[in-house]
């Protein structure tokens, strides 16, 4: 029987990791999507980040709390990411700046669902609140693209996506991927004052 996970990730987040990390996603998975009534607090309840993401970005929302926190997040990954020595100083130096002044459009929630049995346990780790109060959870620091679908990425319908999302995140839907200096240029063109 197969048994998903979820995680909701900005599209900004699924862009580091797609075109920057390897491509190697780092995520936290919970289970069910929707952890009612379930040990899982809200940090770990896909369902509800979805809605936490969701709402600052159709209203465009830079200083909602949620962004601040996905923009430290995403920080923090750069700077992991310079010390395994996945990206070069020039690369983190572009990355941290995007991660501090990204336009609320790219992040985007999208939600990747995982199939937890295909994957090796030794590559499941237990922390936090997986570990404080038992909830059904799991981080994942090296999630390959072949190992989840992403689900609710649907720009064709939702006239709100932007047209960049809609192109870097061409792969996502099958198409090819965007050459890395022009992914590289065009988040660089998407930042705030």
């Amino acid at each position: 029987m197969t048994r998903h996970y979820y995680s909701t990730q900005t599209f900004l987040a699924w862009c580091f990791n797609h075109y920057f990390y390897g491509p190697s996603h780092f995520a936290y998975v919970g289970a069910p999507f929707h952890t009612y009534k379930l040990p899982n607090p809200a940090s770990s309840n896909p369902w509800l980040r979805y809605g936490s993401q969701y709402n600052p970005w159709w209203d465009d929302d830079p200083y909602d709390p949620f962004v601040r926190s996905q923009r430290t997040g995403l920080a923090a990954g750069v700077v992991a990411m310079r010390r395994a020595r996945v990206i070069g100083r020039k690369t983190a130096k572009h990355l941290l700046v995007i991660a501090n002044r990204a336009e609320v459009a790219l992040f985007y929630p999208v939600v990747y669902r995982v199939d937890i049995d295909l994957l090796d346990i030794n590559r499941l780790e237990k922390r936090g609140s997986g570990l404080l109060v038992a909830s059904d959870e799991w981080t994942i620091r090296d999630l390959r693209p072949h190992e989840f679908d992403v689900l609710f990425f649907d720009p064709a319908s939702d006239s709100k996506v932007d047209p960049d999302v809609t192109r870097l995140g061409a792969p996502i839907s099958g198409g090819a991927d965007v050459p890395l200096p022009d992914v590289l240029r065009t988040l660089m063109a998407r930042l705030m004052p």
